[in-house]
């Protein structure tokens, strides 16, 4: 199985070095190939809220996904959001189709209240792998508080009760391989 990352925009190398350092320590992938960055398309932007789209985001994600590749995870600093009840532009943290082979993460809200670089680092390392777990076919968990694939639903409190583990129900859903 063959995962690539995609650097959107000005995300630094060391985020992207440290999503393939924390996706290789849970998930088992054969490959985790590194793309060159490319620039956040204009398509995807909404100038009302100036972010980005995250569903124009995954559009264009597929657009690059490599034939070789089984998923692709964009990465940025950008804020996107996606269309939630009566919101139009509902600000998240990230997306994944679920299942489906791309997913697109923003560290733009996982700074909010970070008391250390460590929360922050963990957020994000949640956050990475909630989406790929959605790519696997794993829905939002209603089992388990603390699971990782518990519904954050925009909050990052609740990213923060999470813990780097797939309960026993979410793991009887998935064939993809954790450490």
């Amino acid at each position: 199985m063959i995962l690539v990352l995609q650097p959107l925009g000005d995300i630094s190398k060391e985020k992207v070095k440290f999503t393939k350092t924390e996706i290789d320590s849970f998930y088992v992938f054969d490959s985790i190939i590194i793309l060159a960055k490319k620039e956040l398309p204009a398509m995807a932007w909404y100038e009302p809220r100036k972010r980005y789209v995250s569903d124009s985001l995954l559009v264009f994600l597929k657009t690059l996904k490599p034939a070789n590749a089984n998923y692709l995870l964009g990465l940025t600093d950008k804020d996107i959001a996606t269309e939630k009840g009566d919101n139009p532009n509902y600000g998240i943290m990230g997306q994944g189709y679920c299942p489906g082979n791309s997913c697109v993460v923003s560290t733009f809200r996982l700074n909010k209240k970070a008391l250390s670089k460590n929360i922050f680092w963990d957020r994000f390392s949640k956050v990475v792998l909630h989406e790929l777990g959605h790519n696997f076919g794993l829905p939002h968990c209603e089992e388990n508080d603390s699971c990782l694939m518990n519904d954050a639903d925009g909050t990052i409190k609740q990213v923060d009760k999470e813990r780097k583990y797939l309960c026993t129900e979410c793991l009887k859903i998935t064939s993809v391989h954790t450490r």
